[in-house]
């Protein structure tokens, strides 16, 4: 009997698992070359998967697997070289004396090597249009170029002298090495939640307009794949009317659930806004745009609270896009259930009166007209 209840549970689980799977392929058709999904690896040599994941580890330091750890210990590597390289550059474009051993020199080739191979990636991605990987390209080019030459002493009348193009292009590298993980973060941080919003208003027009009939039908006669079932098909009206209505039960819990989360959501929504409004915060996240003190320990502060602010901000609007697609989806789902219930409960009823004799049926008939004379 236990047996029994868990596979019940199972096929239940499943169930539900690819109707959701399967109604947002409806409701948001996917795209081969999109943004929001993670990047193909499947035809990648394993070291070119590890180059990828090392040049930005924060992305996978979350990874349910034994080596999220490995990532975690590499983005903060990636964290602390970015400030030590741009002091670095600071001292060689100012001509100061730098105490360095083969350590700290190790530590420098393996950063700027992870720097450049992330920038690589970045022009590879096809997720991104081709126009796009120039554009940023090129305008992080020139600011390297600009920030670079800011670096140099500073002479009469307040402008910036290059004292020997040799050094310059040192100095061009380093802030090159340097910046090429700001860059790679604020495209999977700031464009990303940029673009999320964008998303975001789209869902939120579709789940304020009416489910299409075309939608609904599609869900209903497709054929669904279980994808831990033997590869099983099978289509709404083939259940039963009982495994129908606690889909639908499932997906209104869901429903609801999601609904609720919007609430709190604003309100973050509004804290955020009132938190940037402060003059003093908004002066102190700008802190780190400013080259004037990159080695100071406020510039250090305001760069930790301004990857803090950004980390936020993406996780938070990947999750209201989640929010929103799921209301979509599960909306779908309880609008199809419900015809779903009323055709197999329909199909039943008539079924059970072809199955009555007539003698069962006159019965019936001549017993509502009783009723009716009473």
């Amino acid at each position: 009997m236990e047996v029994h209840k868990d596979e019940k549970a199972a096929e239940i689980i499943m169930r539900f698992r690819s109707l959701t799977k399967y109604a947002e392929t409806i409701v948001f058709p996917r795209t081969k070359n999109s943004i929001f999904l993670p990047v193909n690896m499947d035809t990648w040599h394993p070291v070119r998967k590890v180059l990828h994941k090392a040049s930005a580890p924060y992305l996978y330091a979350n990874d349910r697997d034994k080596t999220s750890i490995v990532y975690f210990i590499l983005s903060i590597f990636i964290l602390i070289m970015t400030f030590s390289t741009l002091v670095l550059a600071e001292k060689v474009a100012k001509t100061i004396p730098i105490g360095a051993d083969w350590l700290r020199f190790g530590f420098l080739v393996i950063f700027s090597f992870l720097s450049l191979y992330g920038i690589l990636s970045f022009l590879r991605d096809s997720r991104y249009h081709i126009a796009l990987r120039i554009f940023i390209l090129l305008i992080f080019g020139i600011t390297c170029l600009v920030l670079g030459g800011k670096l140099f002493p500073v002479v009469p009348p307040n402008t910036h002298v290059i004292t020997s193009f040799g050094r310059y292009f040192k100095v061009l590298f380093l802030m090159f090495s340097a910046l090429s993980p700001v860059l790679l973060f604020l495209i999977n941080t700031f464009l990303i939640a940029f673009l999320s919003y964008i998303q975001l208003l789209k869902f939120t027009a579709i789940i304020q307009t009416p489910t299409t009939d075309e939608s609904i039908e599609k869900l209903l006669h497709s054929e669904i794949t279980d994808a831990k079932a033997n590869n099983q098909n099978w289509q709404l009206l083939d259940l039963s009317k009982n495994e129908i209505t606690y889909l639908r039960l499932w997906s209104e819990s869901n429903l609801n659930s999601s609904e609720k989360r919007t609430i709190p959501a604003i309100v973050v929504a509004a804290l955020i806004g009132l938190f940037l409004s402060i003059d003093g915060i908004r002066n102190f996240l700008t802190a780190p745009f400013t080259i004037t003190a990159i080695s100071g320990p406020q510039s250090w502060l305001s760069n930790l609270l301004l990857i803090a602010v950004f980390s936020f901000i993406v996780i938070f609007s990947r999750t209201m896009v989640a929010i929103f697609k799921n209301i979509a989806i599960q909306s779908l789902i309880v609008e199809t259930c419900l015809i779903a219930e009323y055709a197999v409960g329909e199909d039943k009823d008539s079924q059970i009166e072809k199955n009555e004799s007539p003698l069962n049926t006159l019965l019936k008939i001549v017993a509502r007209g009783i009723s009716k004379l009473l």
